[in-house]
């Protein structure tokens, strides 16, 4: 059996660790040679085979014969060619500890030797004349010592029985070329070459002539994927094959597969990384260690070792404070833990690692924006301290901006504490590989603030920020410098408002705008000299003033609640309210987005959502109107609870201030947006604040939603006083359009057409004086809902 064996490291090269696919010299030279010793000075001439026994000791047969090279690196031949010709073949035995070898392809002969190169037995295939065999070409060992050997020309594959020394045919057909797969019985070959197997006893073949790799089971042959090469070896899910100038990697749990290392149309000799290795003829190949694999470089006369197994252990590591590395192609770990910067999921199954370990503290720069990656090479970068076993996020970045089009990614700033290693890993969200990215570290002994809140809730004209001093630099603070500005305003001269030097570590804004989002910028000043990086934008808005009905909020402008004057409260941080966004759909009932809150347990939910404070008048009846859409993933049956709430402070987000004004128990069907209205009449003038409260629970398997959009609260106008604002439909009953009368001129927003049962059916909006366009309708009676500046009128109407 080619075993899988853990590798020794103490004489491997270790100068050079990249990402998958990189490639150094193990072993040997260009220059062909006999040459023994230790690995860095042995010669090989054509080596083409190479295996490993169950005490970590190499063996590679080339034209000097066969080679050993032992645990201390040291490489001596056991036998040498002129005792043995050209092996074709090796595999280990594990159950004698000795190697059989298919030798002298002239005629079908095995050999068993010793770890020590002595010839304990030799094997004739008896059932085949030895004048017209041709020979053996690949040879596996089972866990039961059975050999099984390749013989091309007669298109079969041999099984022996080593106790007996029996043969027979185990798979294809003898002397008979073909290509069917099935049944094992009736399976045809043509020209099978080198075997692989599995832990398993599957057993692997390259099936030259039909170029396809086949799988033979102890009763089935089928096809794994169509593709020509010299030789391979397994490790686990991963099948892995020398072509002629390249190392392919085969996934056998999806039948795809990707070129690992090399270049499939040009042969030559460089070491380096996945895209830039050059081989030149490469053959046998050993799984080394759960990371790497040696390979047979047979033109090049040197056994070369590969990485395959890219993660945080065998991370790449950067030695200099700048540098251009190459990725490659994508074929390593994603990161695994509770702190990472991304949700990493089947649909990212691959990752390259590199790391830097400054000797100084300073920051660092990294981008995937370089001359040799175009704009839309949509890269996604993360950069990770810790240890491999306990990986902390500190920075991420996606698209540098997706508006313009540049879909690489960029980290800047980072600061880094001096003999602190970092993990920078681009994964394949996007693309499956990245021709390169460049990084700069630059020393600085002045490092920035962190960990920014509020002192107070920003009030409707100032900004209170607090920030705790930098823990890490070389310098101590003096002061800082605190400066703010509209959004996005970037530090531009023209947008700075205030700026101020406090020496505390807090500063107060002052002299605000209302209801206005804003950008902090501050810095460290270690001393006149010295002073650390701008950290920012911090983005925060001033609360905004209490508005009069009628009060609007499609949720639209923005996906951060403060920042539309709307607050939120949850007892789980799952069950809070969110951005639902992407336009008109399932869970958008109009525009671009609206909100939601999920039910997850069979626990009452408590999510609030907040409006804006409002102005409301004694005795004044409100109309607070909305879409809701009760959308259940399947397998999910629980009826959902919704409620409206008012309370009389306007700045809080206290559940306990609020009272339930009204309840909606599961009155609509699921998954669709119908119209809700609750009605509240003020007993004294003030500022007050609704809420909306999802008080759903979750039962059963799935998922449970609420979708809310749209969101108008009014003052509720009578009958007398649309009838006094002359707004009229006509005609009705109605044919296929219906008229607004709006001699006075109220400003509509929008219209919606409901079922008699409250589902929406459309909406739009609309100007003043409109026809609306109800031709689409079966006959029957709906309702029209306008939406005006004084209010909501709702009618009846009969399509005729």
């Amino acid at each position: 059996m080619k075993k899988i064996l853990f590798s020794f490291l103490a004489f491997i090269h270790l100068s050079v660790l990249g990402q998958n696919g990189s490639s150094v010299t193990y072993s040997g030279s260009t220059t062909l040679g006999a040459q023994n010793g230790n690995i860095s000075i042995a010669r090989y001439n054509t080596p083409t085979c190479i295996a490993k026994d169950g005490l970590n000791n190499i063996y590679v047969s080339d034209f000097n014969g066969i080679r050993k090279i032992d645990e201390t690196g040291n490489v001596t031949t056991i036998i040498p060619y002129s005792s043995i010709g050209p092996v074709s073949d090796m595999a280990y035995d594990t159950t004698t500890g000795t190697f059989i070898v298919a030798a002298t392809p002239s005629s079908v002969k095995l050999l068993r030797i010793d770890t020590n190169g002595n010839i304990l037995n030799t094997y004739y295939d008896n059932g085949l004349t030895t004048s017209s065999a041709g020979g053996a070409f690949g040879v596996v060992v089972d866990n039961s010592g059975a050999v099984y050997y390749s013989i091309p020309t007669f298109h079969i594959i041999r099984k022996l029985v080593p106790s007996t020394n029996t043969t027979t045919i185990y798979a294809g057909q003898f002397n008979s070329s073909g290509n069917v797969i099935g049944a094992i019985a009736g399976s045809q070959f043509n020209l099978p070459q080198d075997l692989e197997i599995d832990s398993s006893g599957n057993i692997y073949t390259f099936d030259q002539s039909n170029t396809v790799i086949k799988k033979i089971t102890s009763s089935t042959v089928s096809n794994i994927l169509a593709i020509n090469g010299s030789k391979m070896a397994i490790d686990g899910n991963n099948l892995y094959v020398s072509k002629s100038s390249s190392i392919f990697n085969i996934n056998l749990s999806t039948l795809s597969g990707l070129t690992l290392s090399g270049n499939d149309t040009l042969t030559g000799f460089q070491n380096g990384g996945s895209n830039s290795s050059l081989y030149n003829a490469p053959a046998g190949i050993l799984i080394f260690s759960p990371s790497f694999i040696l390979v047979c470089d047979s033109y090049n006369n040197q056994i070369r070792r590969v990485q395959i197994n890219d993660a945080c252990e065998n991370a790449q590591t950067l030695t200099a404070n700048s540098g251009l590395v190459d990725i490659g192609t994508y074929n390593g770990n994603v990161p695994t833990g509770s702190n990472l910067c991304y949700n990493y999921t089947n649909n990212v199954p691959m990752a390259n690692w590199y790391k830097f370990t400054p000797t100084q503290n300073g920051v660092l720069d990294v981008t995937s924006q370089t001359i040799q990656n175009s704009l839309s090479n949509n890269t996604r970068l993360a950069v990770y301290r810790g240890t491999c076993g306990a990986l902390i996020c500190l920075s991420s970045n996606d698209n540098i901006s997706t508006g313009t089009g540049n879909l690489n990614s960029y980290i800047q700033g980072l600061e880094l504490v001096a003999n602190n290693t970092y993990y920078i890993v681009w994964d394949n969200t996007y693309v499956s590989s990245t021709t390169n990215f460049s990084y700069t570290f630059t020393p600085k002994t002045c490092f920035t603030p962190n960990t920014y809140s509020l002192v107070t809730p920003t009030t409707q004209n100032s900004i209170h920020l607090q920030w705790n001093a930098p823990v890490n630099g070389d310098s101590t603070p003096d002061s800082y410098t605190a400066q703010i500005g509209l959004r996005n305003w970037g530090r531009l001269s023209g947008g700075l408002i205030q700026s101020g030097n406090p020496t505390e570590t807090n500063f107060q804004f002052i002299g605000l705008q209302e209801g206005k989002i804003y950008d902090i910028y501050v810095k460290t000043n270690c001393s006149a000299s010295d002073e650390s990086l701008w950290e920012g934008p911090l983005t925060v808005a001033t609360a905004f003033a209490p508005v009069t009905p009628t009060y609007a909020e499609n949720f639209d402008s923005e996906t951060v609640f403060s920042f539309l004057g709307l607050g939120r409260y949850s007892d789980t941080t799952n069950a809070n309210w969110k951005f639902q966004t992407g336009g008109p759909s399932t869970f958008v009932y109009n525009g671009t987005n609206s909100v939601f809150s999920i039910s997850d347990s069979a626990t009452l939910t408590n999510a609030y959502l907040y409006t804006k404070p409002i102005n409301l008048v004694a005795g004044q009846s409100y109309n607070v109107n909305f879409y809701l859409n009760d959308y259940l993933t399947a397998g999910n049956t629980t009826q959902y609870q919704i409620e409206v709430l008012v309370g009389t402070n306007p700045t809080s987000t206290t559940p306990s201030d609020y009272n339930i004004i009204w309840t909606d128990f599961n009155t609509q069907p699921s998954n669709m947006f119908v119209a809700k209205n609750a009605t509240y009449t003020a007993p004294t003038s003030g500022v007050y604040r609704f809420a909306i409260r999802n008080s759903s629970q979750s039962t059963g398997t799935g998922s449970h939603y609420l979708f809310v959009d749209n969101l108008v609260i009014s003052s509720s106008l009578s009958v007398e006083d649309f009838n006094k604002s002359n707004l009229l439909l006509y005609p009705n009953p109605v044919l296929d359009y219906i008229s607004i009368q709006n001699p006075d001129n109220i400003s509509i927003t929008n219209y919606s057409v409901l079922d008699i049962n409250g589902r929406i059916l459309h909406t739009n909006t609309l100007s003043n004086d409109s026809l609306i366009n109800l031709s689409s309708l079966t006959k029957g009676i709906y309702i029209i809902q306008l939406e005006t500046e004084k209010g909501v009128l709702t009618k009846k109407i009969i399509k005729k």
